[in-house]
């Protein structure tokens, strides 16, 4: 008898508490109960969503609807969805979306403000967010987007000048862009224009930009077409591997594309950013109008503004690009040509610690005439093999992303960790 009793005060805290020797336990499923799902306001007024349903493990289930006569916490406007965690940054679930249960699982409400404080950002999850994204609101991605085949503020001048974070989300480019020639100018890219103190972070941006048709300049990007006059922005901790390609029957002044940024006028500042994307153009006929100046970078393309503009690009790689610019016949009015792997031209630019890793830059003014350039050191970057680049080590040591690498243990502020497989840097997704 006392060894029994001895064995059941042993045993009593470890099946009460969950915890002891064997950690926190979900008894429930253990011993047969099944698993469950519990929603919580999160900081909002009202009563929680209920489901007294016990679930099997790989069932496919749903979640609530919004909390009725719910009101959001402090700061917030309008729940937006539920998330595995209280901050936000877990994995999101829609209301009234279907998903796997594999554990008992607690959710909790998402809040979403209008826009106007940081602490409580719009939240958005689909193509129609994306397009609703007022001028001056700080915004943030809960989920991959996959359907974007427009560009975000496509009117002259009707530029982003919030913060826009992407908490470590793709978004997934599948953009035709055409124009005439009376136009005059044709920008692309996610965010056509960027104004104010803007702030793009902590997203990868991905798939196609064609351009056609004629235009007298072109300001193209991955991430961004032209920074413009009197901005004052930050592109930090951002991927392109967008395919960008240029067909046009004549461009007769700039051709300016970037993997991430086209052109700026005002102030930018890059930083731990990488690019792997390809970038084409091609102008195909014999009109005299031919591009004058043509600046084609892995990160950015070049200044368009004169002393309006001044960038700082630091410590990003172009990885693996492919770029190049052809045209049919000589063109002899043609001044500048310039392909490089991290900066088409450097007027107005601090360009510092970035590294350029088996890219192929090539000009070529007939079907058989290839203009190779001199390797540049600043507008190349520094030179480093493929190899190298797929080492983890190499990019938090050599590179300089030791203060942004979250590595096994991820957070806001230092959201790289390693794709093993694909041998190069991803960013955590925080939901």
């Amino acid at each position: 008898m006392k060894q029994k009793k001895v064995f059941l005060l042993v045993l009593a805290p470890l099946l009460y508490g969950g915890c002891g020797i064997f950690g926190e336990l979900d008894w429930g499923a253990l011993l047969g109960g099944g698993l469950k799902i519990t929603y919580n306001l999160n900081g909002g007024e009202g009563t929680a969503p209920q489901d007294s349903n016990t679930y099997s493990k790989g069932t496919r289930v749903t979640a609530q609807i919004a909390p009725v006569n719910a009101a959001p916490p402090e700061g917030a406007t309008a729940f937006y969805g539920w998330s595995t965690a209280p901050d936000g940054y877990g994995e999101f679930h829609a209301a009234e979306s279907a998903f796997t249960l594999m554990e008992s699982t607690k959710l909790y409400a998402l809040w979403e403000g209008d826009g106007t404080n940081p602490d409580h950002p719009k939240l958005g999850s689909t193509k129609d967010d994306l397009l609703a994204i007022g001028q001056e609101e700080n915004f943030a991605l809960v989920a991959d987007i996959d359907d974007m085949d427009t560009t975000l503020f496509p009117s002259d001048h009707a530029a982003f000048t919030g913060i826009f974070d992407g908490r470590g989300h793709t978004i997934t480019l599948n953009v035709n862009k055409a124009t005439t020639y009376q136009t005059q100018i044709m920008y692309a890219g996610l965010f056509n224009f960027v104004y104010g103190t803007a702030i793009i972070k902590n997203v990868h941006v991905t798939g196609s930009i064609s351009l056609s048709n004629s235009a007298s300049h072109v300001y193209a990007g991955g991430l961004v077409g032209i920074a413009m006059t009197g901005s004052d922005v930050q592109i930090i901790n951002c991927i392109s591997s967008v395919n960008i390609t240029h067909n046009a029957p004549q461009v007769d002044s700039y051709l300016i594309i970037g993997g991430i940024l086209g052109a700026f006028y005002g102030t930018v500042s890059i930083k731990h950013c990488y690019a792997m994307g390809s970038i084409f153009s091609d102008v195909t006929n014999s009109l005299a109008n031919k591009p004058t100046n043509v600046y084609v970078g892995g990160i950015v393309g070049r200044e368009t503004g004169g002393s309006n503009g001044a960038l700082t690009l630091e410590k990003s790689v172009s990885l693996e690009q492919r770029m190049g610019w052809t045209t049919a016949g000589t063109i002899t009015n043609l001044t500048t040509k310039s392909v490089r792997l991290i900066a088409g031209g450097d007027v107005f630019a601090v360009i510092s610690g970035n590294y350029g890793v088996s890219g192929t830059g090539k000009i070529r003014q007939n079907t058989s005439e290839e203009v190779l350039q001199t390797p540049n050191e600043v507008l190349d970057g520094t030179t480093v093999t493929a190899a190298d680049a797929r080492d983890d080590s190499w990019w938090r040591e050599t590179a300089g992303w030791e203060e942004v690498w979250g590595g096994e243990n991820p957070t806001t502020d230092k959201p790289w960790e390693w794709d093993r497989e694909a041998g190069r840097p991803r960013l955590h997704k925080f939901n």
